[in-house]
């Protein structure tokens, strides 16, 4: 039995089926009986025109091209983010400490990664089999070098085929990963633990290449989309989050890089973010009221009352209150991240107008403060990096540098509390 939809003024009918020659309605819908019926009469109560075979198969067609579409976008953003994150990831790995690894810089999938109907799609459209198909190949990285490029079919890691069994029943996850990808993430490391050369066999059309290459040792941090509409990025243990807000208002690659940069500076200098003044005398008022609260139960329930309270009380506090990171573990970010951005060969004179544009009433805003003393502190690391480049000097920070912590009124944001967390 197939349905219809009709739509009168603000009167909807759903699922009405078509056969039907006549409508019984309840009784306390007999008002809209008398709306809704003679439009009915009037139009025969004819049913909508079933789609044919083809047309539905055109609208299928269309929604899979629009979710193939999202998925090469999805791709597109990953591939710029490798693109901008590997220089810095690289060129620091030496302040990164212990938090250093070798990656192969490129991803990939297979058809398992697909659902149907993509899965057919994928394969026909993308050429994607049961071997690793290259999505994304990080730019200037070592695989890059070697040739590979998206869009290239992998046949063999160091000599060990690689080809995902249709008939596999290896369908479980191990640590979150794919039984396959778990078998090929453990080749690569084997492969680093004997041997810093990576040899990979691929295809590209009828082809087939063989090519070695020694990925570089990089900061072993990693960058992730958040699907947000607030403009905002923090991390959380190895990994860099940014919004995709953040990342569409950061229009050239310099901004974007300044950004990855300035992060990274953070969990490198093990910054913690925390609630504001404000909020934690919140909290601690909230703490008073909950402690009085559950006297009150124990009171209940001496005599025999149900307590009715299911969770803790927030008079005052908020339970998303966002973390802030403190006002001096800024200055010191943006020193670190734009000595960072400089021994990646990027330029670093726009950094503070970066800054400047982030909107007054973001979230960036809130987390990242934007105080007085922070243009001036941009500014004069700039000057610094500059005669370090001038005068041929390397370009090593000096982490026994005190920030500038005060400024002039002109530099002041408007609206913005000037206590520290």
């Amino acid at each position: 039995m197939r349905a219809s939809r009709w739509t009168l003024n603000t009167f909807t009918i759903s699922y009405i089926p078509e056969y039907i020659g006549c409508i019984v309605m309840p009784l306390h819908c007999r008002t809209a009986a008398t709306l809704i019926l003679p439009l009915l009469v009037t139009v025969g109560c004819v049913s909508s025109v079933p789609q044919s075979a083809e047309q539905r198969a055109e609208e299928e067609y269309q929604r899979v091209q629009l979710k193939m579409q999202s998925i090469q976008d999805h791709w597109d953003r990953k591939d710029r983010i490798a693109r901008l994150s590997y220089p810095l990831f690289v060129a620091n790995a030496d302040l990164c400490g212990s938090k250093v690894k070798k990656e192969i810089d490129f991803q990939w999938v297979t058809l398992k990664d697909f659902d149907e109907p993509l899965e057919r799609i994928a394969g026909i459209t993308l050429g994607i089999s049961r071997h690793p198909y290259v999505t994304t190949v990080t730019s200037g990285s070592a695989a890059y070098q070697a040739g590979l490029r998206q869009g290239d079919v992998l046949i063999a890691l160091n000599g060990e085929p690689l080809r995902e069994d249709k008939d596999s029943l290896f369908e479980g996850r191990i640590n979150g990963e794919r039984f396959y990808r778990w078998q090929f993430n453990r080749l690569v490391r084997q492969a680093f633990e004997n041997d810093p050369t990576i040899t990979v066999q691929y295809r590209r059309g009828d082809e087939l290449f063989d090519v070695e290459f020694q990925p570089a040792t990089r900061c072993s941090y990693s960058v992730s989309m958040v699907d947000s509409t607030e403009i905002m990025s923090f991390s959380e243990g190895n990994s860099i989050l940014v919004s995709l807000a953040l990342y569409d208002f950061a229009k050239s690659d310099e901004d974007f890089q300044t950004l990855l940069a300035h992060e990274l500076a953070h969990r490198v200098s093990r910054h913690r973010a925390g609630i504001s003044a404000g909020e934690t005398a919140a909290v601690a008022a909230d703490t008073v009221v909950n402690v009085l609260a559950g006297i009150g139960m124990l009171v209940a329930a001496v005599a025999g009352e149900d307590p009715d309270i299911d969770e803790p009380i927030r008079l005052f506090s908020s339970e998303n209150a966002p973390k802030i990171f403190k006002h001096r573990h800024e200055l010191e970010a943006d020193y670190l991240g734009m000595y960072m951005l400089a021994r990646a060969g990027v330029d670093t004179t726009q950094t503070a107008e970066f800054w400047k544009s982030i909107p007054e009433d973001s979230l960036m805003r809130i987390t990242h403060q934007h105080k007085d003393g922070r243009i001036e502190n941009i500014v004069a690391t700039q000057q610094e990096i500059s005669k370090k480049i001038d005068e041929g000097n390397a370009l090593d920070p000096n982490p026994d540098r005190e920030p500038i912590k005060a400024a002039a009124p002109a530099e002041t944001i408007a609206g913005e509390e000037q206590s520290e967390p």
